[in-house]
């Protein structure tokens, strides 16, 4: 009797511990790929846990007053989304410096946030970066939206 308990004592610690490993690798295989949210948004979660945004569209150059908005990344850690870029004056002329607001958008259109960052005065051709960031995750943003 003694032998029977003691083998199915060993028996059911082998498939706890199979399981353990089973769920080991499979939320190890999950990190690091493309996974689709609710929104249907595209969310690169990389191994240091940070979001990366791959949607197409945010990525796509946006155009305001002359101003082109060019090299688009969309990213989250620790709660902190980060947007940054390159912002071009494609005018013949210097544009004066100014505030513009950046607008995050799920797949519908629909405002989940707004930003405003400062842009430096710009000569014609002349490029700068683009750095936003806000307080929490907006990583799965579709698209964005410039407003002077």
């Amino acid at each position: 009797m003694k032998k029977k308990k003691l083998i199915l004592i060993i028996i059911i610690i082998v498939i706890i511990l199979l399981l353990c490993l089973i769920s080991f690798f499979i939320l190890k295989k999950t990190k690091g790929e493309t996974i689709t949210n609710e929104n249907e948004n595209l969310v690169q979660t990389m191994d240091d846990e940070t979001k990366v945004n791959v949607s197409p569209k945010l990525a796509e150059t946006k155009q305001i007053d002359g101003l082109e908005i060019s090299n688009i990344t969309l990213t989250e850690n620790s709660n902190v989304t980060q947007l940054l870029g390159t912002i071009t004056n494609k005018t013949e002329k210097a544009i004066e410096e100014s505030i513009i607001t950046i607008v995050f958008v799920d797949k519908d259109g629909n405002e989940m946030t707004s930003i405003e960052t400062y842009v430096k005065k710009l000569q014609p051709g002349e490029s700068t970066g683009l750095n936003a960031s806000t307080t929490f995750d907006y990583s799965n943003a579709y698209d964005i939206k410039i407003k002077k």
